[in-house]
């Protein structure tokens, strides 16, 4: 399946995440990272969607994936892949990293709320397991929006 980005749905979309993860072996290619990256850049439910991979998959697999992916993307569109990396490593206990990662995404867009939020998170001293358990409650709901959207192109 050749995908054409501007006319990218959100069943496309999905269906490349969940190969990517189903398949990963260390490394992504660069148009399944464009793809990627273009569907969480522009809709919060698949980037939401990434981090409740988590549910099915090692976190520490999901991790090198959403790293692998920020490899192949430029600098200015990693901003959700490295948000996401951000509340993984502070679930694993890498509030350093997690705070790292933080400051990157910062730079390159300092309004993306969900980046502001997990900087407020570490600064107030909540439990890493904050992320897990908001993840667990809404990805049931997540995918739910994302099947009712399934065929809609992803629009700017």
């Amino acid at each position: 399946m050749t995908l054409v980005i501007d006319d990218l749905t959100w069943g496309q979309a999905r269906q490349v995440i969940d190969e990517v993860i189903a398949n990963y072996d260390g490394s992504v290619g660069k148009r399944q990272a464009e793809v990627i990256t273009y569907a969480i850049n522009h809709e919060l439910q698949l980037r939401d969607y990434v981090m409740g991979l988590t549910l099915n998959y090692d976190l520490d697999t999901c991790l090198s994936m959403v790293f692998s992916i920020a490899g192949q993307v430029d600098e200015a569109e990693r901003y959700a892949l490295l948000t996401i990396a951000s509340s993984w490593e502070y679930e694993l206990g890498d509030t350093q990293a997690a705070l790292s990662l933080h400051s990157i995404v910062k730079e390159v867009s300092p309004a993306y709320s969900l980046n502001n939020l997990i900087k407020r998170v570490i600064d107030a001293g909540w439990s890493s397991n904050t992320f897990t358990s908001m993840r667990n409650d809404c990805h049931p709901k997540v995918v739910e929006v994302i099947d009712e959207r399934f065929d809609s192109v992803i629009y700017l």
